[in-house]
Formats: structure tokens, C-alpha cells, sequence
């Protein structure tokens, strides 16, 4: 017991001498200052929020985390592993912060982090490993420059002797890497880079001066222990080197330590060995960790112990190379010149407001540091903070609903185009982002492109606002609608004309129901739910010649948009996710029942033509073996509109390939059969004919033209689904809505028909849908996507990485198509008589080896 004391107050004594007295402690917990540290220690203060803490784990972990890189810095080595050394250190923590005295610390948890951390982190050496290693010869020596001095002096073969050290640590620190499942090099690259590195030191003048004039050290404004080498000093918090002329310079940056850019490596490594073991900064091993990190880059195998800040560095890399080299300039153009360079790279790495605002702190520290009055007047100047603040204030809530949020635009002059008015399109949707009961269940997204702008990149797909669709579905959707179109209406330009022409609203029927107020009712038994005419759901196929319907066709209906809007239909939904769905479940068991095939056989004949089409990389994960089917359909399930499980553009890429397997592959045994398959080519070529002047962005026809043959298409289309059916088929909406199409682009013939589909309103959608997804933010949704989606736009237009102009080619579009295919051209001379279908036979000749119902 008596010896138990003794030892307690030795480790006392020591602890006082070391870092109580002199104020260490004190200023090293002043240094903590995270919120959560913060507000960790304000509830171990009182006993009333002593519950705060212990339900948090977070707050747990990160108050022992601190306090175990404290012990890491402050104990003496002397002290560690002696009995009850632990806690009489977290008894002064605890005096220090004014914890109260119900709460004590857990000793034994902080032994288990430390203990836990030394066996992953820490190189582990014997004896005899650190009586030949030069850090640890250093450290017996009593920790004196002198004696290191002396110590390296005193060496004949230094060179190899230093080398056949860091070989063998680097080896095992490689090792431990590989066991950690880290990135790593293999052994020859690291003998390769230390090699690369040795080769630019010039090995007659390595040590002459090693604690000479430049190991003088002085004490800067902050307190910070600096090598005062060079009139440049480099920042800290990072590794990274730069290719100049034909050699390569390395930069070492280590916590607070600001060291000379240096080409003599070895020397510059020796000296920031000294630096940090005075400075007892970090452990034995510590500096041949982050050599071998400077090795990893050598390598080009970057890998770097802070990801952020590592980040956050690499814009300074340029700068540095500007204030090292003769370089003429003054402080506007300089500050640009920055920006630029922050904004290239913001705009190649994801960050948030903090770490732009570090990266703002981070430039004006080095370039106030470097005493030139031109460089620290340019640190007045830079633009690239107040930008981002600029565009977070542009978010502004929309008035009219509950958590909706809006992009004003109003600060930025190179969002407009301010010498004409610009005809637009305008888009909305919902956007479900979780399962139903989540926080972020569901949004309301509204965009517009300019129509001019005949690119298909997202970036021309421009998001004016979100707002959560359970408040939007308050009023139908008209506030938010409303609003949409007074806004775009109301922006002017410099010289007072609208900015915006609004040619048109586009979504899906859901959401055009609503603007005009219509029923949500789609099959063939509403009423009066046709947006365009007044036929009702059980006249629809009575109605499919071409220009039948025309007769039908309402008055220009009142709208928050355009007097014709009621005649836009979205192509995208009606035709790949209406249409294409039914009529590839439907030819595909007529083809199956026919010829007595497997859904397997079907599939490997259509990944086939996949290849052959580059479609095999979209279609081979989402066609399985029994996906048309394991049992054959019966007749009456085919008069149902039934659909495979594929999305929209799968299951047209799909109808594709099976178009072409039956008119380029497949042989009929008999005439019978081939008059069955003439119908199925028949009726496929006329469905993707449709789809391709609504897909293609340059198909060589006018919007008359256009208008004309899509009216063939869709009458050919229709009769055909009738006559096969035998009339038994219910019409949805979808199919009704194609015979409007014809009527759509007359009215628009300045608009290009692939204009009214919304697949790439759809793809910026999901842009809008992983945004949310991969924030962590749960109350202001819409605003902080907001603000990322501006902020990533300002970007890339200030660094040139804005592509409206180039040329997109999707998948469809790259597709070779024609649309007056000979052989199809014979069968339509065939099958239409006097302008009407005449299919050889219906449904029931395709099942005549079953039991009519």
C-alpha cells in the first residue's frame, strides 16, 4: 500500500512538472472547442443533464477520443503503464473543466481505447529494432539535438545506414497496411520510390549542415515553433508534392509545423525528424509513417491519414507555385486568379459550407503569410466565399406552400442571357425518394430547358424549385403551379422585355389532370376525362382512325401557362410505360403460344440482339430466364392490359430486339405461320415508329410530316390491338392520348417532337433524388438540395466545365431506325385495305390448340 502511494505521488509530481504548472493542460483543453465537445462537457456540469450525455454515444466517444490524443501528448513515457497513472490524469482533466463530482471518469474504458488503438496504429518494435533505429538512438540519447548531432556524425555510412532503416519499416509498415485491407504498394515500388527519391539529393553535401544556421528556431506571433529557413513557409495539415520542370519537389506539412520547401530530401527529412521529436510532437514512429505516406505518392498511390483537409489542400498547390516563381502581377488579378483556381477545385470534390469556409481561412493564412503586400492586399478581394454565401441566400421560400423553397436567381448575371427572350418548357413531377412514413417521402420537383438549346444534357434541364408534395397536393398542386408561371413570367430583362416565353407545361397525366381540373380516372369506364376532347372512356375505340377525334376536340381551356396546353401530352410516360409495356407482353405470348417457345429461348434470343444492337449492358441484368413467363398466358388475361417488370426505357430497348430477332432471324415452317408473324412485325414496326419520332432528335421530316405519319402509326397501331383482341381490349388513357399526337405537333410546329417526352426530365429527377438521398439534412430538405444544385451550377460555369452546347446522343437515339423498312412495306400494302387494318386473324387463331372460353 505504501509503495502504491509512493508511486501515485511520483506520477503526481511528474505530471505537475509536465504539463500542470507551466499551464499545458489548460491551454491544450482551451484548443477543444467542437460543439460537441463542448456541449459534452457543459452536461457533465450538472447532474441535471447527466442523461443528455449518457444517451448520446456519440458525445462518449468523442469526449474520451479527445482525451486520449491528450494523454498520447502529454504523459511522459516514464509514467505510462505505472499503476493508477491513468487516473490521477483524468483527475486533473476533471479538475480542469469543472466537471461535477458525481460523474467520474472511466479509467478502464480510456486503458481499453488506448490499448485497442496501439495495436492498430502503432508499429510494434523490440528492443534490439530500436537500439539500431536512428530515431530510437536519439530518444536513449536524452533527446538532445546535440546528441543526434553527434549521434549521425559519428556514423560512417549514414547514407546506407538510413536507407536499410526506412527499407525495413517501410516493409512492415506495407505489411500491416496489406492486414488492414489499406491501400498499399508492393515492395518493389517502394524500393523503387526511395531510389526515385535518393536520386535528386546530392549525397557530398547531405549532413554538413544539418544543425547549422537553418535548425535555429524562433517563436512566431501564435506561438507555434516554426524553421525559419526561407522567406516561403508552407501551411499545415497535409502531404502532397508537384511536378516542376524535370524533378520532382516534395512538401512535407505535419500539424502546426511549417517546414522549408526543399529538393535535398534527405536532408529536409532529417530535419523534420529533429523538429518534431524536440517538439515531442509525435510518437517514435511517427515521422517514418508519414514518409512512407510520401513514398505512397511517389508511387502514385496517394493515400492520405485526413481525407478533407487533404482535400482542401490541393487547390493551394498552384499558389504555392505562383509565390515561388518570378511572377508579375497585381492583387485584382491575382485574387481572380485564386478564385479560379477554388472554384476548379470545389467543383471536382464535394464539401460543404465548414470545409469552403477552412479552404477560404486556409488561402488567406498562406498568402498573408508570405509578407508581400500584393498577395496579402488579394486576400481583400477573393469572391469565392461571399459567392457561396451569395448563392445560399438565393434559396427563398415560396409563399404559397409549407417547406417550399424556390431559386430566385437573382444575384448571378450569367445565369441569363440577356440579349433575347428565351422559349422554354416547363416541366413538374413528384418525386418519391424513400418508403411512405419517411421524412423525405416525397417531393415536388419543378424545372424548365430552353427549347432553343437543342442539347439533351442535364444541365440544360434547369430546377427552379422543390416543396414536399404533401403540402403541394393541399390545393392540386395549383399554388405551386400558379406560382411557377408568375414567376417566369414576371423576370425581365435589362431592357424590359420578358426574359421567358412559356410555350408550354409538361408532366405526366397525374399532374396535367390537376391543372385542368380533371377526374384522375384513366380506364375506359370514366367520363369526361380525356383532357383534350369530350369523349368519354367507352367511345375511345370507336374513335382511331386518323383525325377522327378531331371533331371531338374542345375549346382552348384556361391555364396558368399557355391557351393551347391542354394539347401537350408527355410521350415518355403514355408510349414506353404504357404502350411499349403492353404491346411487348402482349406479341411476345402470341409469339410463345404460336410457336410453342420458353421464356429462357425468348431471352437469349433478345440478349442476342442486344449485342448487336449495344443494348447488352442495359438489358442483361434485368432480363431473367423466366421474365415472359414460366407458365403460358391463357387468351382471356391477354385482353388485360398486362406488362412485365421493366422500366420505361428497358422495356422499348427490349421491343427492339425482339422486333429484330423476328424480322431478321426467325424463319416460319409454313405460310400459316408467317402471315401470324407478318402481324406481329406489322403491329411492332408501327409501335416504334411512334416511339422513334418522339425519341429521335433529328429525324429529317417537319412537324407537319411528323404529324401526318404518327397519325398512320397510331391508327395502324390501335386497329391492329382490336382486331387481335377481338375487340374484347379496354382502352386506357395512355392509348387514347396517342391519338391526339398528330393534333399536338401541328399546334407546336416549332417545337421539335422529341421535346414533348420527359425521359430527360426524368433522368434530372433522379440528379434531384440522389442529392437528397445522400444528405443527412431532415428538416429543410428542399432548401439545402437548393442551394447544393446552385452552387454546383455557379461552378461549373466559372470554370468552363458548363456543357449546354455539346452533343448528347442517348441510347435510343444512337439506334439505327428505319422507318419505311421495304419488307414491312410489302406487308402493309398487305394488311391495310381502303385505309383500314386487316389483320389475317385475331387472338384466337394464335390459341387454337386450347379450349376456347
Amino acid at each position: 500500500v505504501n509503495s502504491k502511494i509512493f508511486m501515485e505521488k511520483c506520477i503526481d509530481q511528474r505530471y505537475r512538472a509536465a504539463f500542470v504548472e507551466n499551464g499545458i493542460l489548460s491551454n491544450r483543453l482551451a484548443t477543444l472547442s467542437t460543439p460537441l465537445w463542448i456541449s459534452s462537457v457543459r452536461d457533465l456540469q450538472s447532474t441535471d443533464s447527466f442523461c443528455e450525455f449518457f444517451s448520446n454515444k456519440r458525445k462518449q466517444n468523442h469526449l474520451y477520443d479527445g482525451i486520449y490524443h491528450l494523454q498520447r501528448d502529454l504523459i511522459p513515457e516514464e509514467c505510462r503503464g505505472k499503476q493508477g497513472y491513468l487516473k490521477i490524469f483524468l483527475g486533473y482533466i476533471h479538475s480542469e473543466l469543472n466537471l461535477h463530482d458525481s460523474f467520474i471518469f472511466d479509467a478502464e474504458k480510456l486503458s481499453n481505447i488506448i490499448r485497442h488503438r496501439n495495436r492498430r496504429y502503432n508499429i510494434i518494435q523490440n528492443e534490439d529494432e530500436l537500439e539500431i533505429s536512428v530515431i530510437g538512438n536519439f530518444l536513449i540519447m536524452n533527446k538532445n539535438m546535440v546528441a543526434f548531432s553527434e549521434f549521425i556524425r559519428n556514423k560512417n555510412d549514414m547514407e546506407g545506414y538510413l536507407i536499410s532503416n526506412l527499407t525495413n519499416l517501410l516493409e512492415f509498415f506495407n505489411l500491416r497496411q496489406i492486414k488492414l485491407k489499406r491501400c498499399h504498394v508492393p515492395l518493389e515500388s517502394i524500393k523503387k520510390s526511395i531510389n526515385d527519391i535518393l536520386h535528386y539529393v546530392d549525397s557530398t553535401t547531405v549532413y554538413n549542415s544539418i544543425l547549422q544556421n537553418e535548425m535555429e528556431f524562433k517563436l512566431n506571433q501564435i506561438g507555434i515553433m516554426i524553421l525559419n529557413i526561407s522567406k516561403s513557409n508552407i501551411n499545415s495539415n497535409g502531404i502532397y508534392y508537384k511536378q516542376l520542370s524535370t524533378h520532382k519537389t516534395f512538401v512535407i506539412m505535419i500539424s502546426n509545423v511549417e517546414i522549408q520547401q526543399s529538393s535535398d530530401l534527405k536532408k529536409l527529412l532529417i530535419n523534420y525528424v529533429c523538429l518534431n521529436v524536440v517538439m515531442k510532437h509525435l510518437k517514435i514512429n511517427g515521422p517514418f509513417k508519414f514518409f512512407y505516406q510520401l513514398v505512397l505518392l511517389n508511387a502514385n498511390k496517394p493515400r492520405l491519414a485526413r481525407k478533407n483537409k487533404s482535400k482542401l489542400m490541393k487547390s493551394v498547390e498552384l499558389i504555392l507555385f505562383i509565390m515561388n516563381s518570378k511572377y508579375s502581377f497585381d492583387s485584382n488579378n491575382f485574387a481572380k486568379f485564386v478564385d479560379n483556381e477554388c472554384y476548379k477545385f470545389l467543383n471536382n470534390h464535394t464539401h460543404n459550407d465548414k470545409e469552403v469556409e477552412d479552404l477560404f481561412t486556409l488561402v488567406t493564412n498562406i498568402l498573408n503569410a508570405t509578407k508581400i503586400n500584393e498577395i496579402s492586399k488579394s486576400t481583400m478581394l477573393l469572391k469565392f466565399l461571399e459567392n457561396r454565401r451569395k448563392c445560399n441566400k438565393e434559396i427563398v421560400p415560396l409563399g404559397c406552400v409549407k417547406d417550399g423553397y424556390y431559386i430566385k436567381y437573382d444575384v448571378f448575371n450569367n445565369y441569363f442571357n440577356i440579349n433575347e427572350t428565351e422559349k422554354i418548357i416547363l416541366y413538374g413531377d413528384d418525386i418519391s425518394v424513400n418508403s411512405s412514413g419517411s421524412s423525405k417521402s416525397s417531393v415536388f420537383h419543378m424545372s424548365y430547358k430552353n427549347i432553343e438549346n437543342k442539347s439533351s444534357k442535364l444541365v440544360c434541364y434547369k430546377t427552379f424549385s422543390l416543396c414536399q408534395t404533401p403540402e403541394a397536393k393541399k390545393t392540386k398542386y395549383a399554388d405551386v403551379l400558379k406560382f411557377f408561371a408568375q414567376e417566369m413570367k414576371n423576370k425581365k430583362l435589362k431592357n424590359g422585355s420578358p426574359k421567358y416565353e412559356i410555350r408550354f407545361f409538361l408532366g405526366d397525366n397525374i399532374i396535367m389532370h390537376h391543372l385542368f381540373d380533371k377526374k384522375l380516372s384513366f380506364s375506359s369506364k370514366s367520363k369526361d376525362s380525356c383532357r383534350s376532347c369530350t369523349l368519354n372512356g367507352d367511345e375511345w375505340s370507336n374513335y382511331v382512325k386518323s383525325y377522327s377525334s378531331r371533331e371531338f376536340i374542345r375549346s382552348p381551356v384556361e391555364n396558368f401557362f399557355s391557351e393551347m396546353n391542354y394539347l401537350v401530352y408527355d410521350t415518355f410516360h403514355d408510349l414506353h410505360e404504357g404502350v411499349c409495356s403492353y404491346m411487348l407482353y402482349l406479341t411476345t405470348n402470341l409469339f410463345m403460344h404460336r410457336f410453342n417457345k420458353t421464356s429462357l429461348f425468348l431471352k437469349n434470343e433478345i440478349l442476342q440482339q442486344s449485342v448487336k444492337l449495344k443494348l447488352h449492358s442495359q438489358l442483361n441484368s434485368v432480363i431473367k430466364d423466366d421474365l415472359f413467363g414460366k407458365h403460358k398466358v391463357s387468351k382471356k388475361n391477354l385482353y388485360k392490359k398486362g406488362r412485365y417488370p421493366l422500366k420505361g426505357a428497358h422495356q422499348v430497348y427490349t421491343i427492339i430486339c425482339f422486333y429484330n430477332f423476328l424480322r431478321y432471324k426467325f424463319v416460319c415452317e409454313s405460310n400459316d405461320n408467317e402471315v401470324k408473324t407478318s402481324d406481329i412485325l406489322f403491329l411492332l414496326h408501327n409501335v416504334i415508329n411512334i416511339v422513334m419520332v418522339f425519341s429521335k432528335s433529328n429525324i429529317g421530316w417537319t412537324n407537319n410530316q411528323c404529324a401526318v405519319n404518327v397519325e398512320k402509326y397510331v391508327q395502324n397501331v390501335l386497329e391492329s390491338i382490336l382486331i387481335l383482341t377481338e375487340n374484347k381490349f379496354s382502352m386506357s388513357l395512355k392509348f387514347h392520348n396517342m391519338t391526339h399526337y398528330g393534333l399536338m405537333l401541328e399546334t407546336y410546329d416549332d417545337i421539335p417532337p422529341n421535346s414533348f417526352s420527359t425521359m430527360r426530365f426524368e433522368a434530372g429527377n433522379k440528379k434531384v433524388k440522389d442529392l437528397i438521398q445522400a444528405g443527412n439534412c431532415y428538416k429543410n430538405i428542399c432548401k439545402t438540395v437548393l442551394q447544393k444544385m446552385t452552387w454546383k451550377t455557379f461552378l461549373e460555369g466559372n470554370v468552363g466545365n458548363n456543357e449546354e452546347n455539346t452533343k448528347y446522343e442517348s441510347l435510343i437515339q444512337s439506334i439505327k431506325w428505319n422507318f419505311e423498312d421495304n419488307y414491312i412495306k410489302n406487308i402493309n400494302d398487305v394488311i391495310i385495305s381502303r385505309d383500314t387494318v386487316e389483320l389475317s386473324c385475331d387472338i384466337s387463331s394464335y390459341f387454337e390448340d386450347e379450349y376456347n372460353d
